[in-house]
Protein backbone atom coordinates (compact mmCIF):
# COMPACT_ATOMS: atom_id res chain seq x y z
CA UNK A 1 0.00 0.00 0.00
CA UNK A 2 1.02 3.50 -0.46
CA UNK A 3 1.63 5.78 2.52
CA UNK A 4 -1.98 6.87 3.09
CA UNK A 5 -3.82 4.53 0.51
CA UNK A 6 -7.51 3.50 2.28
CA UNK A 7 -6.60 -0.28 2.81
CA UNK A 8 -10.09 -1.97 1.76
CA UNK A 9 -8.78 -5.52 3.53
CA UNK A 10 -7.09 -6.86 6.17
CA UNK A 11 -3.48 -8.28 5.10
CA UNK A 12 -2.02 -11.09 6.87
CA UNK A 13 0.64 -8.93 8.55
CA UNK A 14 -2.44 -6.56 9.86
CA UNK A 15 -4.06 -9.31 11.53
CA UNK A 16 -1.10 -10.43 13.03
CA UNK A 17 -0.48 -7.54 14.58
CA UNK A 18 -3.95 -6.88 15.68
CA UNK A 19 -3.77 -10.42 17.38
CA UNK A 20 -0.90 -9.37 19.41
CA UNK A 21 -1.95 -6.24 20.30
CA UNK A 22 -5.42 -7.48 21.73
CA UNK A 23 -3.63 -10.74 23.63
CA UNK A 24 -3.39 -8.87 26.57
CA UNK A 25 -3.13 -10.57 29.83
CA UNK A 26 -5.78 -10.31 32.79
CA UNK A 27 -3.79 -7.85 34.47
CA UNK A 28 -3.89 -5.40 31.64
CA UNK A 29 -7.27 -5.94 30.39
CA UNK A 30 -9.76 -5.81 33.66
CA UNK A 31 -7.62 -2.02 34.81
CA UNK A 32 -7.75 -0.86 31.38
CA UNK A 33 -11.67 -1.53 31.37
CA UNK A 34 -12.31 -0.01 34.92
CA UNK A 35 -10.33 3.06 33.41
CA UNK A 36 -12.64 3.46 30.23
CA UNK A 37 -16.02 2.39 32.37
CA UNK A 38 -14.92 5.56 34.67
CA UNK A 39 -14.54 7.67 31.82
CA UNK A 40 -17.76 7.09 30.49
CA UNK A 41 -19.52 7.18 34.45
CA UNK A 42 -18.68 10.83 34.41
CA UNK A 43 -19.74 11.99 31.35
CA UNK A 44 -23.07 10.82 32.28
CA UNK A 45 -25.80 13.18 31.66
CA UNK A 46 -29.41 13.70 31.25
CA UNK A 47 -30.24 12.04 28.51
CA UNK A 48 -28.49 8.53 29.67
CA UNK A 49 -30.50 9.83 33.04
CA UNK A 50 -33.84 9.42 31.23
CA UNK A 51 -33.54 6.81 29.62
CA UNK A 52 -32.51 5.05 32.73
CA UNK A 53 -29.58 3.62 32.29
CA UNK A 54 -27.14 3.95 34.54
CA UNK A 55 -23.24 2.31 34.76
CA UNK A 56 -21.54 0.57 37.25
CA UNK A 57 -18.21 1.05 37.67
CA UNK A 58 -17.45 -1.68 39.26
CA UNK A 59 -16.69 -5.56 37.67
CA UNK A 60 -19.64 -7.77 38.12
CA UNK A 61 -18.12 -10.09 41.02
CA UNK A 62 -19.51 -13.70 40.71
CA UNK A 63 -21.20 -15.52 43.78
CA UNK A 64 -19.23 -18.86 44.45
CA UNK A 65 -21.83 -21.25 43.23
CA UNK A 66 -22.09 -19.25 40.18
CA UNK A 67 -19.09 -20.64 39.25
CA UNK A 68 -16.82 -23.76 39.29
CA UNK A 69 -13.69 -25.52 37.54
CA UNK A 70 -14.62 -28.82 35.85
CA UNK A 71 -12.10 -31.86 36.41
CA UNK A 72 -9.80 -32.59 33.24
CA UNK A 73 -10.37 -35.61 31.83
CA UNK A 74 -7.49 -38.41 31.42
CA UNK A 75 -6.78 -39.89 27.63
CA UNK A 76 -6.00 -43.41 26.37
CA UNK A 77 -3.32 -44.15 24.16
CA UNK A 78 -1.62 -47.37 22.95
CA UNK A 79 2.09 -48.53 24.82
CA UNK A 80 5.01 -49.08 22.58
CA UNK A 81 4.25 -52.16 20.40
CA UNK A 82 0.48 -51.45 21.10
CA UNK A 83 0.37 -54.60 23.60
CA UNK A 84 -1.91 -52.39 26.16
CA UNK A 85 -3.54 -49.33 26.93
CA UNK A 86 -1.70 -46.26 29.08
CA UNK A 87 -3.84 -43.12 30.54
CA UNK A 88 -2.36 -40.34 29.44
CA UNK A 89 -2.92 -37.00 32.11
CA UNK A 90 -3.74 -33.84 31.42
CA UNK A 91 -1.15 -31.44 32.93
CA UNK A 92 -2.40 -28.97 35.63
CA UNK A 93 0.22 -26.66 36.68
CA UNK A 94 2.28 -24.03 34.52
CA UNK A 95 2.53 -23.01 30.82
CA UNK A 96 1.97 -26.55 29.71
CA UNK A 97 -1.30 -26.58 31.88
CA UNK A 98 -4.30 -27.80 29.88
CA UNK A 99 -2.01 -30.12 27.63
CA UNK A 100 -0.52 -33.51 27.65
CA UNK A 101 2.50 -34.76 26.46
CA UNK A 102 3.26 -38.57 24.18
CA UNK A 103 7.06 -38.89 26.13
CA UNK A 104 6.77 -42.27 27.39
CA UNK A 105 9.57 -43.32 30.23
CA UNK A 106 12.85 -43.65 29.58
CA UNK A 107 12.85 -41.80 26.40
CA UNK A 108 10.28 -44.31 24.62
CA UNK A 109 7.24 -43.32 22.42
CA UNK A 110 3.74 -43.57 23.33
CA UNK A 111 1.62 -45.36 20.02
CA UNK A 112 -1.67 -43.67 18.78
CA UNK A 113 -4.68 -45.63 19.71
CA UNK A 114 -5.39 -46.69 16.58
CA UNK A 115 -2.13 -46.21 14.09
CA UNK A 116 -3.22 -46.06 10.59
CA UNK A 117 -0.81 -47.12 7.83
CA UNK A 118 0.05 -46.75 4.24
CA UNK A 119 -0.85 -49.58 1.80
CA UNK A 120 2.00 -51.36 0.16
CA UNK A 121 1.01 -50.44 -3.01
CA UNK A 122 0.64 -46.75 -2.44
CA UNK A 123 3.82 -44.21 -2.47
CA UNK A 124 4.68 -41.32 0.07
CA UNK A 125 5.64 -38.36 -2.66
CA UNK A 126 6.62 -35.06 -1.75
CA UNK A 127 6.32 -32.08 -4.15
CA UNK A 128 8.35 -28.56 -2.83
CA UNK A 129 9.37 -25.78 -4.75
CA UNK A 130 12.63 -24.63 -4.24
CA UNK A 131 14.36 -26.38 -1.30
CA UNK A 132 17.57 -27.77 0.49
CA UNK A 133 17.65 -31.43 -0.40
CA UNK A 134 19.58 -31.62 2.61
CA UNK A 135 17.65 -30.17 4.95
CA UNK A 136 14.67 -31.78 3.11
CA UNK A 137 16.34 -35.19 3.87
CA UNK A 138 17.12 -34.74 7.69
CA UNK A 139 13.08 -33.96 8.36
CA UNK A 140 12.25 -36.97 6.48
CA UNK A 141 14.68 -38.89 8.19
CA UNK A 142 13.44 -37.81 11.55
CA UNK A 143 9.38 -37.98 10.16
CA UNK A 144 10.17 -41.40 9.43
CA UNK A 145 11.70 -42.21 12.53
CA UNK A 146 8.44 -40.57 14.57
CA UNK A 147 6.17 -42.12 12.57
CA UNK A 148 7.74 -45.74 13.43
CA UNK A 149 7.45 -44.47 17.29
CA UNK A 150 3.90 -43.80 16.82
CA UNK A 151 3.26 -47.11 15.70
CA UNK A 152 2.44 -46.41 11.67
CA UNK A 153 3.73 -48.22 9.35
CA UNK A 154 4.34 -47.68 5.66
CA UNK A 155 5.94 -44.28 6.04
CA UNK A 156 9.59 -45.43 5.75
CA UNK A 157 11.80 -42.32 4.24
CA UNK A 158 11.28 -41.84 1.12
CA UNK A 159 13.40 -41.81 -1.95
CA UNK A 160 14.83 -39.08 -4.05
CA UNK A 161 13.21 -40.17 -6.80
CA UNK A 162 9.64 -39.90 -4.99
CA UNK A 163 10.89 -35.95 -4.52
CA UNK A 164 9.74 -33.53 -7.01
CA UNK A 165 10.41 -30.05 -7.32
CA UNK A 166 7.30 -28.24 -9.08
CA UNK A 167 8.64 -24.48 -9.13
CA UNK A 168 8.24 -23.80 -12.68
CA UNK A 169 4.12 -24.58 -12.20
CA UNK A 170 3.37 -21.10 -11.47
CA UNK A 171 -0.62 -21.16 -12.18
CA UNK A 172 -3.40 -23.51 -10.47
CA UNK A 173 -3.82 -25.55 -14.31
CA UNK A 174 -0.35 -26.47 -14.51
CA UNK A 175 0.30 -27.52 -10.83
CA UNK A 176 -3.01 -29.56 -11.34
CA UNK A 177 -2.09 -31.45 -14.60
CA UNK A 178 1.57 -32.13 -12.82
CA UNK A 179 0.46 -33.64 -9.55
CA UNK A 180 -1.94 -35.86 -11.87
CA UNK A 181 0.75 -36.97 -14.11
CA UNK A 182 2.44 -38.19 -10.88
CA UNK A 183 -0.58 -40.13 -9.74
CA UNK A 184 -0.30 -41.98 -12.67
CA UNK A 185 2.98 -42.55 -12.62
CA UNK A 186 3.06 -44.77 -9.52
CA UNK A 187 0.97 -48.03 -10.48
CA UNK A 188 -1.24 -47.93 -6.76
CA UNK A 189 -0.89 -44.48 -6.57
CA UNK A 190 0.05 -41.86 -4.02
CA UNK A 191 -0.85 -42.43 -0.30
CA UNK A 192 0.51 -39.60 0.62
CA UNK A 193 1.26 -36.21 -0.67
CA UNK A 194 3.33 -33.80 1.27
CA UNK A 195 3.83 -30.35 -0.16
CA UNK A 196 6.46 -28.27 1.05
CA UNK A 197 5.13 -24.63 0.32
CA UNK A 198 7.41 -21.48 0.30
CA UNK A 199 7.40 -17.62 1.59
CA UNK A 200 4.47 -16.88 3.86
CA UNK A 201 1.24 -18.31 4.48
CA UNK A 202 -0.63 -15.00 2.81
CA UNK A 203 1.20 -16.38 0.22
CA UNK A 204 0.96 -19.68 -0.18
CA UNK A 205 -3.26 -18.75 -0.06
CA UNK A 206 -3.45 -17.24 -3.29
CA UNK A 207 -2.92 -20.68 -5.35
CA UNK A 208 -0.35 -23.57 -3.61
CA UNK A 209 -2.50 -24.20 -1.14
CA UNK A 210 -5.95 -24.22 -2.27
CA UNK A 211 -4.92 -26.26 -5.76
CA UNK A 212 -2.99 -29.01 -3.41
CA UNK A 213 -6.21 -29.23 -1.56
CA UNK A 214 -8.38 -29.52 -4.58
CA UNK A 215 -6.97 -31.80 -6.19
CA UNK A 216 -6.55 -33.93 -3.37
CA UNK A 217 -9.95 -33.52 -1.92
CA UNK A 218 -11.12 -34.93 -5.80
CA UNK A 219 -9.01 -37.71 -6.52
CA UNK A 220 -8.57 -39.60 -3.14
CA UNK A 221 -5.32 -38.40 -2.28
CA UNK A 222 -4.37 -37.22 1.50
CA UNK A 223 -2.54 -34.13 1.37
CA UNK A 224 -0.34 -32.82 4.18
CA UNK A 225 1.03 -28.94 3.56
CA UNK A 226 4.28 -28.05 5.35
CA UNK A 227 5.36 -24.41 5.57
CA UNK A 228 8.84 -24.91 4.14
CA UNK A 229 10.37 -21.99 6.50
CA UNK A 230 9.71 -24.12 9.70
CA UNK A 231 10.78 -27.17 7.87
CA UNK A 232 14.29 -26.72 6.51
CA UNK A 233 16.08 -23.20 5.03
CA UNK A 234 15.38 -22.56 1.09
CA UNK A 235 18.00 -22.50 -0.97
CA UNK A 236 21.03 -20.06 -0.49
CA UNK A 237 20.44 -20.20 3.09
CA UNK A 238 21.55 -21.86 6.21
CA UNK A 239 23.18 -25.02 4.20
CA UNK A 240 21.63 -24.44 0.88
CA UNK A 241 23.71 -23.32 -2.10
CA UNK A 242 25.72 -20.01 -1.09
CA UNK A 243 25.73 -21.37 2.86
CA UNK A 244 25.39 -18.31 5.56
CA UNK A 245 23.35 -18.63 8.76
CA UNK A 246 19.98 -19.13 8.11
CA UNK A 247 16.62 -18.93 10.43
CA UNK A 248 16.41 -21.57 13.19
CA UNK A 249 14.21 -24.30 11.10
CA UNK A 250 12.46 -27.14 12.63
CA UNK A 251 13.12 -30.11 10.51
CA UNK A 252 14.83 -32.20 13.01
CA UNK A 253 12.86 -31.21 15.91
CA UNK A 254 10.71 -34.48 16.95
CA UNK A 255 8.40 -32.46 18.66
CA UNK A 256 7.29 -30.82 15.10
CA UNK A 257 7.45 -34.03 13.10
CA UNK A 258 4.74 -35.75 16.03
CA UNK A 259 2.60 -31.93 15.55
CA UNK A 260 2.37 -32.61 12.09
CA UNK A 261 1.49 -36.48 12.71
CA UNK A 262 -1.00 -36.02 14.50
CA UNK A 263 -2.77 -34.87 10.98
CA UNK A 264 -1.33 -37.29 8.76
CA UNK A 265 -2.38 -40.43 10.80
CA UNK A 266 -6.36 -38.82 10.89
CA UNK A 267 -6.14 -38.32 7.40
CA UNK A 268 -4.91 -42.02 6.66
CA UNK A 269 -7.92 -43.29 8.57
CA UNK A 270 -6.65 -43.42 12.32
CA UNK A 271 -6.96 -42.43 15.20
CA UNK A 272 -4.48 -40.86 17.88
CA UNK A 273 -6.24 -41.35 21.10
CA UNK A 274 -9.69 -41.19 22.79
CA UNK A 275 -11.04 -39.98 26.58
CA UNK A 276 -10.92 -42.35 29.25
CA UNK A 277 -14.19 -41.10 30.73
CA UNK A 278 -16.27 -42.22 27.24
CA UNK A 279 -14.73 -45.85 27.98
CA UNK A 280 -16.24 -45.91 31.13
CA UNK A 281 -20.12 -47.36 31.79
CA UNK A 282 -21.19 -44.49 33.41
CA UNK A 283 -20.58 -42.08 30.72
CA UNK A 284 -23.24 -39.94 28.93
CA UNK A 285 -22.07 -41.65 25.22
CA UNK A 286 -22.03 -45.10 26.81
CA UNK A 287 -24.67 -45.03 28.75
CA UNK A 288 -26.71 -44.98 24.76
CA UNK A 289 -25.18 -45.55 22.01
CA UNK A 290 -24.76 -41.93 21.32
CA UNK A 291 -23.69 -40.10 17.95
CA UNK A 292 -22.07 -36.72 17.94
CA UNK A 293 -22.41 -34.26 15.74
CA UNK A 294 -20.80 -30.69 14.41
CA UNK A 295 -22.30 -28.20 12.09
CA UNK A 296 -21.08 -24.86 10.90
CA UNK A 297 -21.60 -22.74 8.04
CA UNK A 298 -18.60 -20.51 6.06
CA UNK A 299 -19.22 -17.07 4.66
CA UNK A 300 -17.66 -15.29 2.08
CA UNK A 301 -16.10 -12.02 3.51
CA UNK A 302 -17.92 -8.69 3.68
CA UNK A 303 -19.32 -7.11 0.35
CA UNK A 304 -18.59 -10.51 -1.64
CA UNK A 305 -21.26 -12.56 -3.18
CA UNK A 306 -19.49 -15.54 -3.31
CA UNK A 307 -21.35 -18.69 -1.91
CA UNK A 308 -21.21 -19.66 1.82
CA UNK A 309 -20.80 -23.73 2.69
CA UNK A 310 -21.78 -25.79 5.31
CA UNK A 311 -20.27 -28.78 6.65
CA UNK A 312 -21.71 -30.56 8.86
CA UNK A 313 -19.47 -33.32 11.23
CA UNK A 314 -20.34 -36.84 12.49
CA UNK A 315 -19.09 -39.46 15.04
CA UNK A 316 -18.86 -43.40 14.23
CA UNK A 317 -17.94 -44.33 17.01
CA UNK A 318 -19.16 -44.19 20.42
CA UNK A 319 -15.53 -43.48 21.49
CA UNK A 320 -15.55 -39.80 19.47
CA UNK A 321 -12.20 -41.28 17.52
CA UNK A 322 -13.89 -41.73 14.79
CA UNK A 323 -15.84 -39.00 12.05
CA UNK A 324 -17.04 -38.47 8.94
CA UNK A 325 -17.82 -35.09 7.18
CA UNK A 326 -19.79 -33.41 4.76
CA UNK A 327 -19.91 -30.55 2.83
CA UNK A 328 -21.85 -28.35 0.40
CA UNK A 329 -22.83 -24.73 -1.01
CA UNK A 330 -25.88 -22.80 -0.67
CA UNK A 331 -26.96 -19.05 -0.80
CA UNK A 332 -24.21 -16.43 -0.11
CA UNK A 333 -24.70 -15.28 3.47
CA UNK A 334 -27.51 -17.75 4.61
CA UNK A 335 -26.64 -19.48 7.87
CA UNK A 336 -29.93 -21.89 8.21
CA UNK A 337 -29.04 -25.04 6.31
CA UNK A 338 -31.48 -26.34 3.81
CA UNK A 339 -33.92 -28.59 5.43
CA UNK A 340 -33.38 -31.33 2.46
CA UNK A 341 -29.75 -31.03 2.66
CA UNK A 342 -29.64 -31.70 6.86
CA UNK A 343 -32.50 -34.70 6.52
CA UNK A 344 -30.25 -36.45 3.56
CA UNK A 345 -26.87 -36.24 5.68
CA UNK A 346 -28.55 -37.30 9.14
CA UNK A 347 -30.29 -40.08 7.43
CA UNK A 348 -26.36 -41.33 5.69
CA UNK A 349 -25.05 -40.63 9.25
CA UNK A 350 -27.18 -42.50 11.37
CA UNK A 351 -26.70 -45.44 8.80
CA UNK A 352 -23.27 -44.97 8.80
CA UNK A 353 -23.33 -45.24 12.81
CA UNK A 354 -25.80 -48.35 12.59
CA UNK A 355 -23.64 -50.68 10.24
CA UNK A 356 -20.31 -49.49 12.33
CA UNK A 357 -21.89 -50.01 15.31
CA UNK A 358 -24.61 -52.86 14.98
CA UNK A 359 -27.00 -51.04 16.65
CA UNK A 360 -29.22 -47.89 15.90
CA UNK A 361 -28.26 -44.66 17.52
CA UNK A 362 -30.43 -43.42 20.77
CA UNK A 363 -28.95 -40.65 21.40
CA UNK A 364 -27.73 -37.49 19.54
CA UNK A 365 -25.55 -34.61 20.50
CA UNK A 366 -26.16 -31.87 17.72
CA UNK A 367 -23.96 -28.68 18.43
CA UNK A 368 -24.61 -26.01 16.09
CA UNK A 369 -21.85 -23.14 15.71
CA UNK A 370 -22.83 -19.59 14.82
CA UNK A 371 -26.03 -19.47 15.21
CA UNK A 372 -27.45 -15.74 16.47
CA UNK A 373 -29.99 -15.42 19.32
CA UNK A 374 -32.83 -13.95 16.95
CA UNK A 375 -32.36 -17.35 14.81
CA UNK A 376 -32.98 -20.13 17.81
CA UNK A 377 -36.62 -19.84 16.89
CA UNK A 378 -36.31 -20.24 12.91
CA UNK A 379 -33.63 -23.23 13.64
CA UNK A 380 -36.03 -24.79 15.71
CA UNK A 381 -38.31 -24.84 12.60
CA UNK A 382 -36.49 -25.66 10.00
CA UNK A 383 -32.87 -28.09 11.46
CA UNK A 384 -34.45 -29.22 14.40
CA UNK A 385 -37.87 -30.46 12.49
CA UNK A 386 -35.04 -31.98 9.68
CA UNK A 387 -33.24 -33.87 12.37
CA UNK A 388 -36.30 -35.65 13.11
CA UNK A 389 -37.97 -36.01 9.86
CA UNK A 390 -34.54 -37.97 9.31
CA UNK A 391 -34.92 -40.29 12.60
CA UNK A 392 -38.50 -40.58 11.77
CA UNK A 393 -37.51 -41.91 8.20
CA UNK A 394 -35.36 -44.63 9.63
CA UNK A 395 -38.01 -45.63 11.98
CA UNK A 396 -35.68 -44.68 14.96
CA UNK A 397 -36.20 -42.22 17.66
CA UNK A 398 -33.46 -41.34 19.42
CA UNK A 399 -32.97 -38.57 22.12
CA UNK A 400 -31.67 -35.35 20.31
CA UNK A 401 -29.73 -32.68 22.50
CA UNK A 402 -29.43 -29.43 20.47
CA UNK A 403 -26.99 -27.19 21.62
CA UNK A 404 -26.01 -23.54 20.39
CA UNK A 405 -22.54 -22.67 20.09
CA UNK A 406 -21.42 -18.94 19.93
CA UNK A 407 -17.69 -18.42 20.02
CA UNK A 408 -17.53 -15.08 19.41
CA UNK A 409 -18.61 -13.96 22.73
CA UNK A 410 -17.83 -10.61 24.49
CA UNK A 411 -17.61 -11.57 27.83
CA UNK A 412 -14.30 -12.64 29.65
CA UNK A 413 -13.76 -13.94 33.47
CA UNK A 414 -10.66 -13.24 35.36
CA UNK A 415 -9.76 -14.31 38.98
CA UNK A 416 -8.24 -12.01 41.69
CA UNK A 417 -5.03 -13.05 43.65
CA UNK A 418 -5.05 -13.85 46.78
CA UNK A 419 -3.81 -10.49 47.72
CA UNK A 420 -6.91 -8.97 46.05
CA UNK A 421 -4.81 -6.33 43.98
CA UNK A 422 -4.21 -7.95 41.12
CA UNK A 423 -6.53 -10.13 38.41
CA UNK A 424 -5.03 -13.27 36.58
CA UNK A 425 -6.26 -16.27 34.17
CA UNK A 426 -9.04 -18.15 35.28
CA UNK A 427 -8.45 -22.04 35.62
CA UNK A 428 -8.70 -23.72 32.54
CA UNK A 429 -12.39 -25.88 32.59
CA UNK A 430 -14.24 -22.60 34.00
CA UNK A 431 -18.21 -23.06 33.54
CA UNK A 432 -20.35 -19.96 34.97
CA UNK A 433 -23.95 -20.45 34.46
CA UNK A 434 -25.85 -18.03 36.64
CA UNK A 435 -25.90 -14.49 37.38
CA UNK A 436 -24.70 -13.97 33.84
CA UNK A 437 -26.78 -16.44 31.99
CA UNK A 438 -30.37 -16.34 30.77
CA UNK A 439 -32.54 -18.25 33.90
CA UNK A 440 -35.45 -18.32 31.72
CA UNK A 441 -34.61 -21.01 29.48
CA UNK A 442 -36.60 -23.73 29.62
CA UNK A 443 -33.99 -26.93 29.55
CA UNK A 444 -32.00 -28.13 32.69
CA UNK A 445 -29.02 -27.02 31.50
CA UNK A 446 -30.05 -23.44 30.38
CA UNK A 447 -27.47 -21.92 28.80
CA UNK A 448 -23.50 -21.20 30.18
CA UNK A 449 -20.06 -19.85 29.52
CA UNK A 450 -17.37 -22.73 29.52
CA UNK A 451 -13.63 -21.44 28.91
CA UNK A 452 -12.12 -25.05 28.99
CA UNK A 453 -8.91 -24.45 27.73
CA UNK A 454 -5.43 -22.40 29.18
CA UNK A 455 -4.86 -19.54 27.15
CA UNK A 456 -0.98 -19.29 26.71
CA UNK A 457 -1.01 -15.41 26.23
CA UNK A 458 -4.03 -12.73 26.63
CA UNK A 459 -6.96 -13.64 28.37
CA UNK A 460 -9.43 -16.84 27.58
CA UNK A 461 -12.57 -16.26 25.30
CA UNK A 462 -15.48 -18.53 26.40
CA UNK A 463 -17.84 -19.98 24.36
CA UNK A 464 -21.58 -19.27 25.02
CA UNK A 465 -23.55 -22.69 24.88
CA UNK A 466 -27.54 -22.44 24.68
CA UNK A 467 -28.97 -25.97 24.66
CA UNK A 468 -32.72 -25.13 22.74
CA UNK A 469 -33.80 -28.87 22.85
CA UNK A 470 -33.14 -31.72 25.68
CA UNK A 471 -35.44 -34.76 24.44
CA UNK A 472 -32.59 -36.77 27.31
CA UNK A 473 -32.91 -34.92 30.50
CA UNK A 474 -29.58 -34.39 30.77
CA UNK A 475 -28.63 -32.22 34.33
CA UNK A 476 -26.65 -28.91 33.99
CA UNK A 477 -23.72 -30.77 35.42
CA UNK A 478 -23.91 -33.49 33.04
CA UNK A 479 -24.08 -31.31 29.59
CA UNK A 480 -21.31 -28.91 31.29
CA UNK A 481 -18.87 -32.16 31.40
CA UNK A 482 -19.80 -34.24 28.25
CA UNK A 483 -19.32 -30.52 26.93
CA UNK A 484 -15.96 -30.08 28.44
CA UNK A 485 -14.91 -34.17 27.53
CA UNK A 486 -15.22 -32.83 23.42
CA UNK A 487 -12.46 -30.41 24.13
CA UNK A 488 -10.37 -32.88 25.13
CA UNK A 489 -11.11 -35.17 21.79
CA UNK A 490 -10.13 -32.46 19.22
CA UNK A 491 -7.38 -34.84 17.91
CA UNK A 492 -5.00 -32.22 15.88
CA UNK A 493 -3.96 -30.74 19.14
CA UNK A 494 -2.52 -32.57 22.48
CA UNK A 495 -4.47 -29.71 24.53
CA UNK A 496 -7.75 -28.94 25.83
CA UNK A 497 -8.94 -26.45 22.94
CA UNK A 498 -11.79 -24.04 23.15
CA UNK A 499 -14.60 -25.65 21.52
CA UNK A 500 -16.17 -29.04 21.01
CA UNK A 501 -14.19 -31.15 18.81
CA UNK A 502 -16.82 -31.95 16.05
CA UNK A 503 -17.34 -27.80 15.72
CA UNK A 504 -13.51 -27.71 15.28
CA UNK A 505 -14.10 -30.25 12.66
CA UNK A 506 -16.69 -28.99 10.78
CA UNK A 507 -15.13 -25.51 10.99
CA UNK A 508 -12.30 -26.54 8.72
CA UNK A 509 -14.47 -28.03 6.22
CA UNK A 510 -16.59 -25.56 5.94
CA UNK A 511 -13.48 -23.07 4.94
CA UNK A 512 -12.21 -25.98 2.77
CA UNK A 513 -15.12 -26.41 1.04
CA UNK A 514 -14.92 -23.55 -0.91
CA UNK A 515 -11.78 -24.78 -3.26
CA UNK A 516 -13.76 -27.23 -4.33
CA UNK A 517 -16.40 -25.04 -6.20
CA UNK A 518 -16.73 -25.59 -9.41
CA UNK A 519 -15.91 -21.94 -10.39
CA UNK A 520 -12.68 -21.21 -7.96
CA UNK A 521 -10.08 -19.22 -8.99
CA UNK A 522 -7.02 -17.99 -7.20
CA UNK A 523 -8.30 -14.63 -7.44
CA UNK A 524 -11.27 -15.28 -4.99
CA UNK A 525 -12.55 -13.13 -2.38
CA UNK A 526 -11.19 -13.12 1.29
CA UNK A 527 -12.98 -16.12 3.28
CA UNK A 528 -13.53 -15.47 7.14
CA UNK A 529 -12.54 -18.25 9.42
CA UNK A 530 -16.02 -18.80 11.55
CA UNK A 531 -19.82 -18.91 10.83
CA UNK A 532 -20.97 -15.60 11.40
CA UNK A 533 -25.22 -14.99 11.67
CA UNK A 534 -26.52 -13.16 8.69
CA UNK A 535 -30.23 -12.74 8.22
CA UNK A 536 -30.07 -11.92 4.14
CA UNK A 537 -29.02 -13.82 0.67
CA UNK A 538 -27.56 -12.24 -2.52
CA UNK A 539 -30.21 -14.44 -4.17
CA UNK A 540 -28.44 -16.28 -6.45
CA UNK A 541 -28.28 -19.65 -6.78
CA UNK A 542 -25.27 -21.64 -4.86
CA UNK A 543 -22.70 -23.25 -7.59
CA UNK A 544 -22.28 -26.82 -7.28
CA UNK A 545 -19.20 -28.36 -5.10
CA UNK A 546 -16.87 -30.96 -6.98
CA UNK A 547 -17.98 -34.17 -4.84
CA UNK A 548 -15.50 -35.34 -2.03
CA UNK A 549 -13.78 -38.68 -3.16
CA UNK A 550 -15.06 -41.77 -1.44
CA UNK A 551 -11.42 -42.58 -0.28
CA UNK A 552 -12.23 -39.94 1.77
CA UNK A 553 -14.93 -41.55 3.39
CA UNK A 554 -14.90 -42.05 7.56
CA UNK A 555 -11.67 -39.98 7.63
CA UNK A 556 -10.67 -36.40 8.49
CA UNK A 557 -9.50 -35.26 5.23
CA UNK A 558 -10.05 -31.11 6.51
CA UNK A 559 -7.40 -31.52 9.52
Amino acid sequence: FAPGQLATEKTAEVSSEMIKHMAEEPGFRFPAIEDIVRAVSHGEGPTSSAFGIEINPQLLELKPESARQLVPHSLLFKTRGGQSTCDVFVDTRGKGQGGWNLRGGKGGEIEFWEPASLPRDKRWVIVHFGIDLSGLDAFTRTFARMAAGRGMKGLEQPHRDDVYDMSRYEHNKMLADELERLQGKYRGGIGLLMAILPGKEAENARYLYPTIKRWGNTKGVPTQCINGLKMAPPFGKGGGKGGGRGPKVLGTDGSYSAGILLKVNLKLGGANGVSKAMNQSNSVVSAKPTMVVGLDVNHAGRGSTADSHPAICYSLDCLCSKWATEVTSQKAKEELVPAEWLKARMVHAAQEFHKRNNCPVQRLFFYRDGLAHNMFSAAVVQEVAAIKSAMEQLGICPELVYIVVQKRTRARFCMRTPDGRRYEKPPYGLVVDREVTDATHHTAAGDFYLSPHFALKGTPRPAHYHVIVDEANLTADQVHDFTFELCHVYQRATKVVSCPAPVYYAHLAAFQAQYNSTNWRDESAAWETGSAASGGSSGSSATVLLPMHKDHDGKLWQV
